[in-house]
């Protein structure tokens, strides 16, 4: 079975402390696990440890041949095309209009990427994704100075995905927005796992761990 297995990663920081600390943790496909927890918790650093572009000191990481993509908060160094066009060529989309047309930004589809809003760029690079063969997809902070229109955007594309038995892992501090689609949320504080299980069981602990949720019941944590 195509899975990920993360077992006691640890990362070293500066001066001497760990920025990871014995983390352990599973994925499997059709499944959205969220990665979440106050400022400075590690989420960022786990996503980058399992995309392998963050080395750890110890540990194991077994992904078992997934492949697997990848999508930083500022995805603006992964985009290579000179345009819209040029960018869903370069993952040989088959076609680039209708890819395009699905995250609203068909109009710009000829449009130098500098000229392009910070949404535009956001919302381009989730239209890339969908032309990449893969796994499972990690996001980093997803939602990260999106509009309502363009946060309900991804969140549409999240749940197609996961329909599809794509495997999601998603680092987001913005649990107000996506945990009522989340199957299992990873809680870590000061790269330390504090809990690891089912969105209800987890919430209780959000508040004391330096995570806001507006009083929200879990079934209105979406956009």
């Amino acid at each position: 079975m195509v899975k990920i297995e993360v077992e006691d990663v640890t990362v070293k920081g500066l001066v001497g402390q760990l920025s990871l600390d014995q983390i352990s943790a599973k994925f499997n496909l059709g499944e959205l696990a969220l990665i979440t927890g106050p400022a400075a918790a590690g989420k960022s650093l786990l996503l980058k440890v399992i995309s392998g572009r963050q080395k750890k000191d110890s540990g194991r990481l077994n992904c078992w041949g997934a492949k697997l993509c990848y999508l930083p908060e500022q995805p603006q160094a992964y985009l290579l095309g000179e345009t819209a066009r040029q960018q869903l060529l370069l993952a040989s989309c088959k076609d680039p209009e209708a890819t395009l047309d699905s995250f609203g930004i068909l109009g710009q589809i000829d449009c130098p990427l500098r000229l392009l809003s910070s949404t535009s760029l956001k919302l381009l690079s989730f239209a890339y994704l969908s032309s990449l063969d893969s796994d499972f997809i990690l996001l980093d902070e997803p939602f990260a100075n999106l509009d309502y229109h363009a946060t309900k955007l991804i969140l549409q594309w999240i749940n197609a995905k996961k329909k599809q038995k794509k495997g999601l892992i998603i680092a987001s501090k913005e649990v107000e927005k996506i945990l009522a689609h989340v199957d299992r949320v990873i809680l870590l504080k000061e790269g330390r796992l504090i809990l690891d299980a089912l969105p209800e069981r987890v919430m209780p602990y959000f508040e004391t761990h330096g995570i806001r949720t507006g009083n929200l019941k879990l079934k209105e944590m979406t956009w």
